[in-house]
């Protein structure tokens, strides 16, 4: 690979980890949403839960464009997708018609099941993962950036002292034939 292709790669890779960033901030504004709505009832809150979805849905696709070349991560946004449809369905939809319905307190007997923070967790775990691999990935591809530009860096030296030696050989062929041509006259 050529130190441009591992620039890129690593470039890439830094994409990727902010790409997941962005997806988890997404998911925490769902998260914070529905609860400033379950707190206080106000419909207000859902603001930040139904844009949420929104930006979610934008920040997977991207991702998913980011890691099209690879499966492993691609079958970790996929689990990604069903904790949050999950999440979503058992979890928020629910608590936001029981608010509609029948008001904020009758929603405190869906929180009190957990249900909600097992998703919440497991979907942290697996972000946790999926950066941790990014990261891994940006380790090795920074390690043979460094490899490519130390190699260049070693070759670029090599040539310079193989050209200083030519110049040196060809200055002290010059000053040999001149000093036997003048001694020759």
């Amino acid at each position: 690979n050529t130190q441009e292709e591992q620039r890129e790669w690593t470039r890439h890779t830094y994409e990727v980890i902010e790409a997941l960033r962005d997806l988890e901030v997404q998911t925490l504004n769902q998260q914070t949403g529905l609860r400033g709505y379950q707190l206080t009832g106000d419909v207000s809150f859902l603001k930040p839960y139904t844009d949420g979805q929104d930006a979610y849905r934008s920040a997977l696709a991207r991702l998913r464009g980011l890691v099209v070349d690879n499966p492993a991560q691609q079958t970790q946004l996929d689990r990604i997708d069903a904790i949050m449809k999950t999440w979503t369905t058992q979890v928020a939809d629910p608590i936001v018609h029981i608010i509609e319905t029948q008001g904020a307190v009758a929603a405190d007997s869906l929180t009190l099941t957990r249900k909600g923070k097992t998703y919440r967790d497991e979907l942290r775990g697996i972000i946790s993962e999926t950066q941790t691999t990014e990261r891994l990935l940006l380790g090795q591809r920074s390690g043979t950036l460094r490899e490519t530009v130390d190699l260049a860096q070693r070759l670029t030296l090599l040539l310079l002292s193989l050209a200083i030696l030519i110049a040196a050989y060809a200055s002290c062929s010059v000053s040999k034939l001149t000093t036997e041509r003048v001694e020759g006259m």
